[in-house]
């Protein structure tokens, strides 16, 4: 009698996305908020032959393949990954999503050499064998599905939790110091997110300092404290933002609030990181907002520069200010043209989710 003959089974880490909550597709407008990245994912790899389940599913020695998203030092099933990685016997992968400003561990060759496999959008890294390209990919939607008109937009928004990094070139205060300016506006800005007037979390903060702890021990010798006084203020909340700004953390699609404004301020989580690039423009294009957006070149080069206001072109943000109340309805709706026409074809584009699908496949899997 022949053998049963198993399917392969692949088994996916997302910190804290269990019990195969991440395949199922949850009603947002945002492929990353939607999980609909994973849903067509596994969709594919099913049809492949593979069995597909997040990692609480199986133990990690029935796995012929094991992928993390991100490498989260203190999940628990990555703790486990790495008690057991010379007895597993399934090709690592690891998809890398954050930047160092976000995930400094998994960017150290100690967190590297743990995995087969690793997808990134850094270039510097790529060399097809161990390291393989990929974009943070999104669905495009070629039609307006909010439609609000002009006369009911409101000026202008941000959709950001209030963080700290003491990275190099983090764009966290920036953030904080466009919102600032703009409160003082006529027109004022709303903004969406936790922790803006509230104290944070002193572990946490404690934790990220604690990788950079010879960033801080640099600075103590060059008598340069800046760090340790922007440290104390982040602690403190020293410069809280007016009540009437801070709107809270909106638990719906960041699209649909999008939606709502002219424009947003919209940054990365730090600039001039190659290759780098969130969910955050995209949102902006799909909802029809006009994204005043600093991040990296890659993914400008991609996007026409008719459907963004960069801001590394402002030299301050009075002088962005006057440029934004400079646009009129006729102008503001040619970025809107613009931005349709961009979102007709981008479907097809390397930042779509049928290219992260082959990405994943051909440079994690297949290869």
């Amino acid at each position: 009698m022949k053998a049963r003959i198993t399917e392969p089974l692949i088994l996916f880490c997302a910190p804290g996305r269990y019990d195969n909550e991440m395949f199922k597709r949850k009603d947002f407008f945002s492929s990353t908020e939607s999980d609909e990245m994973y849903v067509a994912l596994k969709r594919f790899l099913e049809k492949k032959g593979y069995r597909v389940a997040t990692i609480d599913q199986y133990d990690m020695a029935e796995a012929d393949h094991i992928v993390f998203i991100d490498a989260v030092i203190n999940d628990p099933y990555f703790k486990e990954f790495k008690r057991r990685r010379k007895e597993l016997k399934a090709r690592a992968s690891l998809v890398v999503i954050d930047a160092a400003v976000i995930n400094y561990y998994q960017h150290t060759g100690a967190a590297l050499k743990l995995f087969d496999r690793v997808l990134t959008w850094d270039p510097s890294r790529i060399d097809n064998r161990k390291f393989f390209p990929w974009h943070l990919p999104e669905r495009f939607y070629a039609k307006d599905q909010f439609r609000i008109p002009y006369a009911k937009k409101k000026f202008i928004c941000m959709v950001n939790g209030n963080k700290y990094s003491l990275f190099d070139g983090e764009l966290y205060s920036e953030r904080k110091k466009a919102a600032h300016y703009f409160e003082k506006t006529p027109e004022g800005v709303d903004v969406y997110g936790s922790w803006w007037n509230k104290r944070p979390s002193f572990l946490a903060v404690l934790a990220h300092a604690g990788y950079r702890w010879r960033f801080f021990f640099r600075q103590l010798v060059t008598l340069d404290l800046k760090p340790y006084v922007h440290l104390l203020q982040y602690l403190l909340n020293t410069h809280p933002l007016l009540p009437k700004t801070v709107k809270g953390r909106y638990e719906g699609s960041s699209a649909e609030m999008y939606a709502k404004y002219k424009f947003a301020v919209c940054f990365e989580n730090a600039r001039d990181v190659p290759g780098y690039a969130t969910e955050k423009l995209f949102n902006c294009l799909n909802a029809r907002c006009v994204p005043v957006y600093w991040g990296d070149d890659e993914i400008l080069e991609y996007v026409p520069r008719s459907c963004y206001i960069d801001m590394r072109k402002f030299k301050d943000y009075a002088a962005l200010y006057k440029y934004l109340k400079s646009i009129d309805r006729k102008r503001y709706e040619q970025y809107i043209k613009s931005i349709n026409a961009f979102l007709k074809t981008a479907n097809k584009g390397p930042y779509s989710i049928g290219a992260f699908v082959k990405n994943f496949y051909d440079g994690l899997i297949e290869n």
